[in-house]
């Protein structure tokens, strides 16, 4: 009865997909023809100053949950689940911020001013009181932008939540609203799209080693003092009791 329920809710939002599999599909391929080991050549100095954190994966792989988790430490300054980096990056290409990016969108990156986009993105998030504070962005479709994020700047480091496949699309499409960039009234449409997920960040840990760890979320329930220490120690930072849960 609850799968004949779901069913039935999954028709009635078919119409809401914003864009179809092929368009979905290419928009990764420019991401990867885009953000090749060129777009980080010459290397970009990282010159002192705030060190951003992004925290991002799929929808349902508890991107809230380890920002919630960090927010509690003293030298992490939790922005919110604002899509702060998206909007300004939308910004600088002269496009509605509420638009979800698309194939044409991430081939114009290629000629953004990677430089003037990180000063306005640390214009935008840095505060008096947090100077000295790692500056944490919660946005699971970040993940997308990793390449660009690593571009614009170069301190930044980079968290992916993983979850299992089955337990993230069921969770995607248990949600009426859904992520407008993912296939959310469609299983095996889902399905794709996580399969395009893995093969980007498969991309993404080849062009930018040693900026993106990933995080098991599974590994984060059962043993979350392990899974935070790991991730102090990736951030620089130490250990604090706050995050004990």
């Amino acid at each position: 009865g609850a799968g004949q329920a779901l069913d039935r809710g999954i028709a009635s939002r078919q119409r809401r997909g914003s864009a179809s599999r092929r368009d979905r599909h290419e928009r990764t391929d420019a991401l990867i023809s885009v953000c090749d080991k060129t777009l980080f050549l010459p290397p970009t100095p990282a010159k002192a100053g705030p060190a951003p954190l992004f925290i991002f994966g799929m929808p349902g792989s508890g991107v809230a949950l380890l920002g919630n988790l960090l927010s509690r430490h003293s030298k992490i300054h939790h922005l919110g689940l604002q899509p702060v980096f998206s909007r300004l990056l939308s910004q600088q290409l002269g496009r509605e911020s509420s638009r979800g990016f698309d194939a044409t969108a991430f081939t114009q990156c290629g000629a953004l001013d990677f430089a003037e986009l990180g000063r306005r993105y640390l214009a935008s998030v840095t505060t008096a009181a947090g100077k000295n504070l790692i500056l944490c962005e919660c946005q699971p479709m970040n993940f997308q932008l990793a390449g660009f994020i690593a571009r614009a700047l170069p301190r930044a480091r980079m968290l992916n939540l993983i979850r299992d496949p089955v337990d993230t699309c069921v969770s995607i499409l248990g949600h009426a609203g859904g992520d407008a960039g993912l296939a959310s009234h469609d299983p095996g449409g889902l399905a794709a799209d996580y399969l395009d997920y893995q093969r980007l960040m498969q991309h993404w840990h080849k062009v930018l080693p040693d900026r993106i760890m990933d995080v098991d979320y599974e590994s984060l329930v059962e043993k979350p003092e392990m899974v935070l220490r790991v991730i102090c120690s990736f951030l620089g930072i130490r250990y604090a009791s706050t995050l004990r849960m």
